[in-house]
């Protein structure tokens, strides 16, 4: 992979971080021991991020850290974690889930584009985290393309103590799959974990994933840096709803 390939897409992850959060609270829903909220801000170029932040209600337990959850998909799709969310709230988690998209067809400036917006807008869910809520200890969980944009962050991001990537891997260079754009910013994506630097790494497969096979995610796994670990489980490519996959990264998060 060319370095340049790599330089750039981490040149557009690059973001405004003393711009103004303009947090706007859309709407709050109560469920049991959580609180749920829809919040757009700032992402950190002048444009607009929406996101979901999940919190324990008043009467339960103290935050204790954040979770940020990245979706896969093309579309957004901050609503597909939420159940997660608010699960990983009651113990105790403070949980922000944006909406991202990424084109389905374009040339590497425009992916590239696409990606480096998607990453900025977690990177101001960490702002907010932060800001608002003040928590002083920040994870991060990517499935799927979700894993692509947790590898630019591992890279970009110090304040990271762990990352988790779930359903993801580096792609075969004769895959039909992947037309020679996609191809370059996914591989640029991926090589930016030799730059992880001392962040923990939690590296999670499905063996009977029917889009990334295990030998790809296996792949990603040897480029990334220490320290890191490998886990495969009995499941496709919802690994983001595998219940032995979930409690591995609650201990992954809690750092047991």
């Amino acid at each position: 992979m060319p370095i340049h390939a790599v330089n750039d897409l981490v040149r557009r992850a690059a973001y405004d971080a003393d711009r103004a959060l303009e947090l706007n609270e859309e709407s709050c829903e109560l469920e049991v021991e959580a609180v749920v909220r829809s919040l757009a801000y700032d992402d950190g170029s002048g444009g607009r991020a929406s996101a979901l932040v999940v919190t324990a209600d008043e009467a339960s337990v103290s935050p204790r850290a954040g979770v940020i959850l990245a979706h896969g998909g093309f579309e957004g799709g901050k609503h597909l974690f939420r159940s997660q969310a608010v699960r990983l709230a009651k113990s105790g988690y403070v949980v922000l889930v944006a909406d991202t998209v990424f084109p389905r067809e374009g040339d590497v400036h425009h992916l590239e584009s696409a990606a480096g917006a998607a990453v900025r807008t977690h990177r101001r869910g960490l702002d907010l985290l932060q800001q608002v809520y003040g928590v002083n200890r920040l994870m991060f969980f990517g499935h799927s393309r979700g894993g692509s944009e947790a590898a630019v962050l591992a890279a970009v991001e110090q304040r990271l103590d762990g990352i988790v990537l779930a359903g993801v891997g580096v792609p075969h260079p004769d895959s039909p799959v992947w037309d020679p754009a996609r191809y370059e910013v996914a591989t640029a994506a991926l090589e930016c974990l030799r730059e992880s630097g001392r962040r923990r790494l939690l590296i999670q497969h499905g063996r009977r994933d029917e889009i990334i096979s295990v030998d790809r995610a296996q792949a990603l796994f040897d480029v990334a840096s220490e320290p890191k670990l490998w886990k495969v489980y009995d499941c496709g490519h919802d690994i983001d709803a595998y219940e032995p996959a979930y409690q591995d990264r609650m201990a992954f998060y809690d750092n047991r």
